[in-house]
Parts: structure tokens; C-alpha cells; sequence
């Protein structure tokens, strides 16, 4: 097929009917699984924030829709935009959650019956992102942000795809058949000002802006003009893109090359991590499950890059802290203002106020795990409530502490009123050690909890394994807990 040129007179009639006229009722639908899980939640239960964010994160409409709701007036007064979901979740709580998803659209993305070019744009954006935060997990104190901005790097391409199917099967027929990138200039720059109008419009955090399709280095050259996570979003895209559409083994390997580069791990890790997004990607939906059927990473790479074992090497356990002091004061300064901002404005409840100082101090000292346990009404056992990180499920389930106060760690923090420091496997239960193997040798903060002079519980905090608490790292967590006491107060 010859090459053709883009007709730029109907790049301008699509703007007229979507971005000129409005584009603020044509959201991304969501999926109907996720409705399902959400309509199936008992609203009266103890559902933590963690599990109600997973579900909303397998769903790229609801995404969308939660974080423009929560970026409304009416929601963030004080201006700063909500960049996650856990946060998200947080100030709309249940409720509202589950409005917003019954009020979106549902989307048939099987590839036998629905939109096709909308299900494959789907599935690529959602491997590239798993790939992108495994990548990025032991360097980004907040893997969920790297997440979202790699998922809406496509958000332009879907958006038409959805509400235009047979305008982007012209575009992607162009695209397709160009063996000259300078001739998808237009196209490029379409993708990139769609992106941004659209981000503007539903006001979506600044952060997806920066990611979005059409910069200048999607034209497939290894440039190295932007910042490393910009790469890492880049190159994760790429990878995704080539395993989706089965491109040959040639196309692949230099996208390794360059990942290899950028992040210090070897091509056997890579595969797997590849590997792991493309399961990850699977078990969010069935459609994704079905494109993803023959995307064998390992198998496909393994002759050339000789996967070793098909398990991850062993990590080193003493690895350097990694944020500087700069960053650090830099990030509890952001996020101090961020819980200045709800004290100021005292639209919370306490339990949300506690669920959002869980979600600040894991984001605030780069945490793996952050428990809040409470004290019941005769202090004779601390147990836990709200919790995020790689442990959070076993803990909620099996954390707590009986005659806590007798426990020398939950002792010195309570009578000192501040933080300590010791090792988990001096306050994980005796009756089930076997469940927290992983944490007996981590050393745990201990941060504790007092409103109007009565102490009601402790933060119980981690860095994972060869991570310990530096001083800054201590200072902050007492900043943010005791803004945390005063919002709760």
C-alpha cells in the first residue's frame, strides 16, 4: 500500500465535535467486571482503602472518572490535584466510588465481539504500566503515580478509538503503512494535543500530561532528553506495544538493550519482569486474558537472552537509601501541605483522616509496609485497622498485640511519645510467625497515635528488607504524625 497523507481537514472535524464542543460526557467507559466486583462490596463492611483502590485499578474508565471527580471544586477546595487513587478513594470514599460506576458507560472489549483497536490500546497500556512500576518499585516512593502515568500515555489514542472507531481505523491505517516518521509529524502532534486538551479538560494531575503520546522522542529513537522515569515510561510502552502487535525478536532485543542501560538489571530479570506485568495484565479482565494468550515473554526471549531458571536473581539486601536528604525533606514538605491542606479545610472523618495519614507516611519515607493498629477500650490489645504495602493483607488479618503495653518496643514508644525503632519479630504474633517469614528480620518504626493526650494505637512501619530508618526518615514520620494528630483532632 502506498503511503498517504493525513487529511488534516478531519483531524480539525473531530476536535469540533469532541474537544470544541465539549468533551467532559464522553469519558472512557469501564468494563463490566469492574462494576460487578464493585456492586457485589457490602458498603457497611470494613472495606480498606487498599482493596477498593485495587479494583478501581484494574479499570482505565474508572481511573479516569475517580481522579477527574476528585480534582472538582467541590472535592479539593485548596487547588492541590489528587495524583492517585488510594488518595482518591480516600476523600470521595465507598459510596461515592461505586455512583461514579454506575454512571459510567460499560464498554465490550472482548476481541470477538467489541471494540478491538479500544481492547488492544487497553491491554498495552495496562502491561506497559505493571512493567514501568516493577521497574521503577525500589527507586519511586510512589510506585501507583508511575502506574497512571504510563496506563494514560495512550489516553488520546483510546479516547478516539472509543468515541470514533472509524476515524482511528483511518489514522491507524496511515500509521501503520508510513515508513517515514517525519510524515507522522501531524499525527504525532495530533495524539500530543488531544492528550493535553483532554487532560486539561477532566483536569487529570499534571503528571499524566508529561507521559502522554506525541513527544518528541515516540518517533522510536533512544533519545535521552527526558528523565529517567520518562524513559523507563517509554521504553515500557514500546515493549508492551511490540509483544501486542508480535513483533519479530529483532525489534525486541534493542528495546532490552536500552532497559538494561537505564535500570542495571539483566536481560534474564527483564524477561521475567515482562513476564510478571503480562500476568499481572491478564488477571484483570477477561478481554486482556484473550489478547494476551500467545504473549510468552520468557519463551520468546529465551534463545536469545538466556533466562535463567525463570526466577528473579536474589537482590541485594543492603542496598543504598534511595533518596538523598534533598529529595526527602523536599517530599514531607510536599505532602505536610498536602495534610495542612485537610486540616485546614475539616471535610474528614477520623477514619479518614487516619487513612490518609497511612497513604502520606508510606508515600512520605518511601515505606514497604504501614500498619495503623488501635488500642480496643481496655488497652489490652492492639490490633490493626488500615494498612498499605507488600504485607498489608496477612497483617490486617493477624496483627495484634495482647497486653501490648507489657511489649518493650509499643512500651517505650507509648510512655516516650515518639518513635522507636526494633525489629518485627519483637512485635509480630507468636501463634502464626510462619505467615510474616519475610518481615522477622526487617526493622520496624513504631510511631505512636494520641488524640487530646489519650494514646489510641501506633504506627507500625517498614523499608523492607536492607532498607533501615535514617534520622530524616524518623523526623518525618514524627512531622506527619503528629499533622496527622492534629487533623484528627
Amino acid at each position: 500500500m502506498k503511503n498517504r497523507n493525513i487529511d488534516k481537514t478531519l483531524l480539525s472535524d473531530f476536535y469540533k465535535k469532541f474537544i470544541d464542543g465539549g468533551s467532559r460526557e464522553k469519558n472512557i467507559p469501564c468494563i463490566s467486571v469492574t462494576l460487578q466486583k464493585l456492586l457485589a462490596l457490602d458498603p457497611s463492611s470494613d472495606i480498606s482503602v487498599q482493596e477498593l483502590a485495587e479494583i478501581i485499578l484494574d479499570d482505565y474508565g474508572l481511573i479516569s472518572k475517580v481522579l477527574q471527580t476528585v480534582n472538582t471544586f467541590y472535592y479539593n477546595r485548596l487547588g492541590h490535584r489528587i495524583t492517585t487513587v488510594t488518595q482518591a478513594v480516600i476523600l470521595l470514599g465507598f459510596n461515592a466510588v461505586r455512583k461514579i460506576a454506575v454512571s459510567l458507560s460499560i464498554i465490550d472489549i472482548l476481541p470477538e465481539t467489541g471494540n478491538r483497536a479500544a481492547a488492544e490500546i487497553m491491554t498495552t497500556a495496562f502491561m506497559a504500566s505493571h512493567l514501568a512500576t516493577l521497574l521503577e518499585k525500589d527507586d519511586s516512593d510512589n510506585p501507583e503515580e508511575i502506574f497512571i502515568s504510563t496506563l494514560f500515555k495512550p489516553l488520546a489514542r483510546l479516547f478516539t478509538a472509543i468515541h470514533d472507531p472509524d476515524f482511528y481505523n483511518y489514522l491507524k491505517e496511515i500509521e501503520d503503512n508510513v515508513d517515514d516518521s517525519d510524515k507522522l509529524e501531524d499525527l504525532n502532534a495530533f495524539w500530543r494535543q488531544l492528550g493535553e486538551d483532554i487532560v486539561s479538560l477532566w483536569r487529570l494531575p499534571e503528571s499524566i500530561a508529561v507521559h502522554l503520546e506525541g513527544q518528541p522522542e515516540d518517533d522510536g529513537t533512544p533519545e535521552d532528553d527526558g528523565t529517567e522515569e520518562k524513559e523507563i515510561v517509554n521504553l515500557s510502552c514500546r515493549i508492551a506495544n511490540c509483544f501486542i502487535k508480535q513483533r519479530p525478536v529483532s525489534e525486541l532485543i534493542p528495546l532490552v538493550d536500552e532497559l538494561e542501560n537505564l535500570t542495571g538489571k539483566d536481560p534474564s530479570e527483564l524477561a521475567i519482569l515482562i513476564e510478571d506485568a503480562v500476568f499481572k495484565t491478564g488477571k484483570s479482565a477477561d478481554a486482556f486474558a484473550v489478547i494476551l494468550e500467545d504473549v510468552k515473554p520468557v519463551e520468546f526471549l529465551e534463545p536469545v537472552i538466556n533466562v535463567k531458571n525463570g526466577s528473579l536473581p536474589e537482590k541485594d539486601h543492603h542496598q543504598a537509601d534511595p533518596f538523598d536528604k534533598e529529595e526527602k525533606t523536599v517530599a514531607v514538605l510536599e505532602l505536610a501541605s498536602q495534610m495542612i491542606d485537610v486540616i485546614i479545610s475539616r471535610k474528614l472523618s477520623l477514619n479518614q483522616v487516619f487513612m490518609l495519614s497511612v497513604e502520606i507516611m508510606k508515600r512520605g519515607t518511601g515505606l514497604d509496609n504501614i500498619m495503623l493498629c488501635l488500642f480496643d477500650t481496655e488497652r489490652t490489645v492492639l490490633g490493626a485497622r488500615f494498612g498499605l504495602g507488600s504485607m498489608a493483607t496477612p497483617l490486617k488479618q493477624q496483627l495484634f498485640i495482647n497486653s501490648p503495653m507489657e511489649n518493650s518496643l509499643v512500651n517505650r514508644a507509648v510512655s516516650s511519645d515518639s518513635e522507636v525503632t526494633g525489629r518485627w519479630e519483637n512485635v509480630l504474633p507468636d501463634g502464626n510467625r510462619k505467615s510474616f517469614e519475610k518481615l522477622k528480620d526487617i526493622e520496624v518504626c513504631l510511631s505512636p497515635l494520641s488524640i487530646a493526650g489519650k494514646h489510641i494505637g501506633c504506627f507500625f512501619m517498614d523499608k523492607g528488607k536492607g532498607h533501615g530508618f535514617t534520622a530524616i526518615d524518623i523526623k518525618a514520620i514524627e512531622v506527619l504524625r503528629k499533622l496527622a494528630i492534629l487533623a484528627a483532632g
